[in-house]
């Protein structure tokens, strides 16, 4: 199953350097629910709708750490049905209860820059980051 974590260049950085994010994990994945409330949309434009939802999670967490500005991350990992257990009051949202190693990890979706956090309005797509692509990525962004 793929999963969309929410998280921040932060975040990712301590979960890479760890290689092992620990339970329990919010995230984003394709449901039941999900197929339920959209109906017949195809497995891509709800992989996309998932996406979108952890992006705006992602973004949120920034805003809770009080950043105007940043970049958002979602780390899309690839897991076991077993371990993922879907959210009843939200479609697509999940929790996953088993550690996230960094083996699991398929992508990062991310800003290629910082955005305004603030204000509303839709932010661009997420830029894709292969796995061999996480170091560049976390190198990029550092202070």
């Amino acid at each position: 199953m793929r999963v969309y974590v929410p998280t921040t260049l932060d975040r990712l950085r301590a979960w890479h350097a760890d290689d092992v994010l620990e339970p329990p994990v919010a995230a984003w994945a394709v449901t039941e629910a999900v197929r339920d409330e959209f109906g017949e949309i195809g497995d891509e434009e709800a992989e996309y709708a998932v996406s979108t939802a952890a992006a705006e999670a992602s973004q949120q967490l920034l805003v809770d750490d009080l950043h105007k500005q940043g970049q958002r991350v979602v780390v899309v990992a690839e897991l076991s049905y077993s371990v993922v257990q879907p959210d009843d009051g939200t479609p697509g949202a999940v929790t996953v209860v088993a550690p996230i190693e960094g083996s699991r990890i398929a992508a990062v979706l991310a800003d290629p820059s910082e955005i305004a956090l603030t204000g509303s309005g839709d932010a661009d797509d997420l830029s894709w980051f292969a796995t061999q692509e996480i170091e560049q990525l976390l190198a990029s962004t550092q202070d």
